[in-house]
């Protein structure tokens, strides 16, 4: 999850005031890769509304990477196969990881909170019109009621599949099971069942999360194209 949607809402404010109209067009010519960061356009910043909009994006973009490296430092991968398992033996001897993933999840989505919290007060804080700036923050403040559920979402979505991964590797823990050709394949039947079962769950909130996240990213360039259609 990289963007609530706020840039949707810096839209609903108009664009009669030309001194700000190169501000609006550097948000709207930002791209945000989930996967590796921002990309800012040339010369970056071009006033107050962008300068506030992009530390806000690169505060939550860094962030999310830096989530998602702490969640697969979990080793949770490993059991992917025996190979891999052979590799980080003690994974099954520490299975339940929750004591520690779980304030891990919280407090990242507390750290996304605030990072909205403090965008809005930054958009506050800008010495412009004030009708212009009431309409920014009446933009973000209904772009994030309109789509702030995301975050709920992505955190139910991240506690759901760490407890699957859980599961597994409970399931894995038994050691009712052998290496074949680098895969694991279960000697009791009763296992594989209820590793599949678990993994297929996985399966099913890693798509969801995939959902979210192209939601998510639909939101914000759905926001962009409007800025464009508004200024140019």
């Amino acid at each position: 999850m990289i963007v609530i949607g706020l840039v949707a809402g810096v839209i609903g404010i108009g664009t009669a005031i030309t001194a700000l109209q190169d501000d609006m067009r550097a948000i709207a010519e930002i791209k945000v890769n989930p996967y590796s960061g921002l990309e800012m356009p040339e010369g970056g910043a071009r006033g107050p509304i962008s300068k506030a909009a992009f530390t806000y994006f690169k505060t939550v973009v860094d962030d999310a990477m830096k989530h998602r490296t702490a969640l697969k430092g979990l080793g949770y991968e490993a059991m992917t196969s025996a190979s891999a398992l052979r590799q980080n033996p003690q994974l099954l001897s520490h299975c339940d990881q929750r004591a520690t993933v779980t304030p891990m999840i919280e407090a990242y989505y507390a750290r996304r909170r605030a990072a909205y919290g403090k965008f809005r007060a930054d958009l506050s804080a800008i010495d412009i019109d004030e009708n212009f700036r009431k309409g920014l923050i009446d933009g973000v403040d209904k772009a994030q009621k309109d789509h702030g559920d995301l975050l709920e979402r992505a955190a139910a979505n991240e506690h759901g599949q760490i407890g699957e991964l859980i599961a597994m590797c409970q399931i894995l823990a038994r050691h009712r099971w052998i290496e074949q050709f680098g895969n694991i394949a279960f000697t009791n039947p009763g296992d594989l069942r209820d590793f599949q079962t678990h993994a297929k769950r996985e399966n099913d909130l890693a798509g969801e999360e995939r959902g979210l996240m192209q939601e998510s990213m639909s939101i914000m360039n759905a926001g962009r194209a409007q800025i464009r259609r508004s200024l140019f």
